[in-house]
């Protein structure tokens, strides 16, 4: 048997910055002390992990999705410099440079590491990098590409070596770089990255002409682009693209969505950038609903309490965020009725009206009245429609007159029966008539009388029991008579 045998599993993960071991199951019989190694990291590029840049090749990966967020508030910075350590803003084809990324920090963090990578136009490799100058840095192949690295964690924040520049025709460089700042606690906690970085540099005496991105928003800033070599040149593109001639400056909102093709003009030749410009929707819209209706808007409901301004963002397929302001007005009906002697009345003026038996939920007036004269004592509700919306009543309970109060004490009716005419008598013996009223025996309100003469024309009514409901300043007067 072997005595030194030791059973489980050892692993150990990295990532970013920090490292950590994890063991199971170990047999320490005859594991006498355990020494861990000083955490390290060996670089993102370098472990598998690949661009973490925060540039176009990185597909919106980052440090931090593998490091949880620390106290510092780190930031990162590239000189680069020629053989005279003269800082450049352009570069000479083929030439060799000195690059120093420099990444420090607020706080005391135990030190500091990066991620940084060279391209041109077309996102492929831009130069060459060699000659380490710096501790704890290292050069990484990925992909075709170089990324230059921390190698363990750097204490100074100083990543230093050499780039040779592209040869001639390479055009504009881009360099993009994301520094971060750790705790040194050994796991991948407590460290925090800096935002992405990014410096260009033009090559001397080429003419080269490239916008920051090749896709635009309608709605976003106006680009304009990064030119190189012979200045003084014209802009052009076809119709449909709003472009400064000058500068090359793009005014996005006036173009007219699409593929375009900005050309740079100069005394021997010409350079050419390709931009799509996508619609970004600002959409202005108004709504009417009733007080009892809701309408859809952005995902939600929108009813009474949403009147006025409702703006709602959303995401075309294109990627670009667009917005519609919807103007929201609430058509309302007047719900209330009042109760009068033997009678109710819709408080809503202009509409049409049905009334309803609360207890049978019949429909008992079929003409569309705004007053009802109940015959029976009960419940009854109005169904009022005003401005295309319609609302019901509160029930409310109504005590009709008995058939003992049709006999007014002051005012008679003549002749009963009749066929043609009623004429009332007494009319000296009230105050000023507000109204004359026809009410069925069913409770329906028959006619509102036209009153001349002293006389009601009642030829075109049906044969029936009918009820005289006179309204006048110093009250109500009631009468019956039978149409023949």
């Amino acid at each position: 048997m072997m005595k030194n045998s030791i059973y489980g599993v050892l692993v150990i993960l990295f990532c970013g910055t920090s490292a950590f071991l994890l063991m199971s199951n170990i047999n320490t019989a005859e594991l006498k002390t355990y020494v861990p190694t000083p955490p390290r990291s060996d670089g993102a590029a370098n472990m598998g992990l690949g661009d973490r840049t925060g540039g176009p090749l990185s597909n919106g990966a980052s440090c931090m999705d593998c490091h949880g967020a620390g106290i510092f508030q780190p930031s990162i910075a590239l000189t680069v410099l020629d053989a005279g350590l003269n800082q450049i803003t352009e570069y000479i084809p083929g030439a060799t440079y000195t690059i120093r990324y420099d990444v420090t920090s607020t706080g005391s963090p135990a030190g500091f590491g990066m991620q940084s990578v060279a391209l041109n136009s077309t996102n492929g490799a831009a130069g060459t990098l060699n000659n380490i100058i710096s501790a704890n840095t290292q050069i990484v192949p990925l992909a075709g590409k170089q990324y230059l690295e921390h190698d363990g964690i750097s204490p100074t924040g100083v990543f230093e070596l050499n780039w040779v520049a592209p040869a001639q025709g390479e055009g504009t460089v881009f360099f993009y770089a994301r520094g971060m700042a750790v705790d040194g606690n050994s796991v991948t906690s407590g460290d925090i990255a800096t935002n992405p970085y990014s410096l260009y540099l033009t090559e001397a005496g080429f003419n080269d002409i490239a916008y920051s991105s090749s896709t635009y928003c309608s709605d976003l800033p106006d680009p304009t682009p990064i030119q190189s070599g012979e200045q003084g040149g014209v802009y052009s593109s076809a119709i449909g693209l709003s472009l400064n001639s000058a500068t090359g400056e793009i005014d996005l909102s006036t173009s007219t969505p699409g593929l375009y093709t900005v050309t740079y003009t100069y005394s021997n030749g010409s350079v050419t950038d390709d931009i799509t410009i996508n619609q970004a929707y600002n959409e202005t819209a108004f709504a009417t609903i009733c007080n009892t209706q809701t309408l859809p808007f952005g995902g939600q409901q929108l009813d009474i309490f949403d009147v006025g301004l409702n703006v709602f963002t959303y995401q075309t397929v294109e990627g670009c965020d667009s917005t519609v302001s919807l103007t929201l007005a609430v058509n309302s009906v007047d719900n209330t009725i009042t109760e009068g002697l033997g009678y109710l009345t819709s408080n809503q003026v202009g509409g049409t009206y049905n009334w309803i038996n609360c207890n049978t939920n019949e429909i008992i007036l079929g003409e569309l009245n705004q007053t009802l004269y109940p015959f029976f004592n009960g419940d009854y509700a109005a169904i009022v429609t005003y401005n295309g919306c319609t609302d019901t009543s509160d029930c409310i309970y109504v005590a009709v007159w008995g058939l003992d109060e049709f006999n007014s004490v002051l005012l008679t009716v003549s002749p009963v029966p009749t066929s043609d005419y009623l004429s009332l008598d007494g009319l000296e013996k009230i105050g000023e008539i507000e109204s004359i009223n026809i009410v069925g025996i069913d409770g329906k309100l028959s006619k509102k009388v036209k009153f001349e003469n002293n006389q009601i024309d009642v030829t075109k009514m049906s044969r029936g029991v009918y009820f005289i409901i006179v309204e006048h300043s110093n009250g109500v007067e009631k009468m019956k008579f039978i149409k023949d």
